[in-house]
């Protein structure tokens, strides 16, 4: 049976159904008149139907027949072939309730559906239909149905994902109904990370409820932050924003815990994380144009600041200025290494020159789980 791996390119910035539709020309099968995806994203919210039967087969022919599209056409047709002869079904899996559809192609026109059904508490079943297409306005999203078997009428469920929204513009995210388990995630993948940002809405016997972000990389990072920054806590940081500090178009990712005193800046460039700059109760974080750095008391009479210069994403050199307090001149005294070699006090005060005046990021803080 075919395996496809598929990534959604982003064209927007919600999960949810917005208003704006782009044409699809189709070709039509079964002598169906097809919906292009946007037109299925406006209708699924009021359009009520019935199925006869509760299997997964069953309840995706019943939602096709109410709002007909290729990609569930398609599968539907290739699904009554011998295994053998069926080109785009990823899978059918009718113990677990699952069934996935995908043509597997780099043109953007190109359609896939995956579809689950899960055992409500109350004895009624959750019917979700997610369908993608990278040129359509919502790119990607999930028609969410509660099937009543007693009257046999799937209604429109909440739209669990409504409120989902990427984290940076250029984040590729893609949504994964579960074949096994019961847990839905949204994945946000960055090309220049090598790594993703991964939301899983956590099953609690009723609906995907609760929405649990995680960080494949999180414990490597709080490591790197407690090497040099003092929080007193092994896992530091609940919440993350991302920041193009370098305005080359791709995120940096700062972590911060509630209060945001404890925070780590780092830079991640394929599979590589650097920690830039790092703040606690001793410290603070500065920001310029390409620059972040952090400074604080070392000391009586001491004060240290150290600055990260970025290009494309990755630490360019590192900037550290020591102050010591001259008890002759009673004034303070600063020595420069660039890279870790000194250089004078002219030459340092020029390069903190040329970084221009500081910045103050506002942070959208997201929460992050364990």
């Amino acid at each position: 049976m075919k395996k496809v791996f598929y990534i959604i390119l982003p064209a927007l910035l919600l999960l949810s159904c917005g208003n704006n539709t782009q044409k699809v020309e189709t070709t039509p099968t079964e002598s169906l008149d097809l919906l292009n995806l946007d037109q299925v994203c406006r209708m699924w919210p009021s359009k009520t139907f019935k199925s006869a039967d509760g299997d997964i087969l069953s309840l995706v022919e019943a939602f096709n027949q109410a709002m007909p599209t290729y990609s569930v056409t398609t599968f539907l047709r290739d699904a009554k072939l011998p295994e053998d002869q069926q080109e785009y079904i990823d899978m059918i899996d009718m113990a677990n309730g699952y069934v996935g559809f995908s043509e597997g192609s780099d043109d953007k026109e190109s359609e896939s559906m995956q579809a689950r059904v899960w055992k409500r508490d109350n004895g009624h079943q959750l019917l979700a239909v997610c369908l993608s297409q990278p040129s359509s306005a919502e790119v990607a999203f999930v028609a969410f149905y509660d099937y009543d078997p007693a009257t046999q009428t799937l209604s429109p469920e909440y739209d669990y994902l409504k409120y989902f929204k990427i984290s940076f513009d250029n984040s590729m995210f893609s949504i994964s109904l579960p074949q096994e388990g019961d847990d839905i995630v949204v994945s946000e993948y960055f090309m220049n990370w090598w790594t993703s940002i991964k939301h899983t809405y956590v099953w609690d016997g009723n609906a995907p409820s609760q929405c649990v972000t995680t960080l494949e990389e999180l414990e490597s990072m709080e490591a790197l932050y407690n090497e040099v920054a003092d929080s007193g806590l092994d896992h530091p940081f609940t919440q993350y924003d991302l920041l193009d500090i370098d305005e080359d178009g791709e995120p940096e990712l700062i972590l911060s815990d509630d209060q945001e005193e404890n925070k780590g800046v780092y830079s991640i460039v394929q599979g590589k994380t650097t920690l830039l700059a790092a703040s606690d109760f001793k410290r603070h974080l500065m920001f310029f144009k390409g620059v972040v750095g952090d400074a604080g008391g070392c000391g009586t009479g001491c004060y240290y600041s150290k600055y990260s210069v970025l290009q494309n994403s990755a630490l360019l050199s590192t900037l550290a200025e020591m102050k010591l307090f001259n008890m002759e001149t009673e004034e303070m005294d600063s020595e420069f290494e660039l890279d870790e070699n000194p250089i004078t006090k002219d030459e340092g005060l020029q390069k903190l020159e040329s970084f221009g005046e500081p910045v103050e990021p506002v942070f959208d803080w997201r929460p992050l789980n364990p």
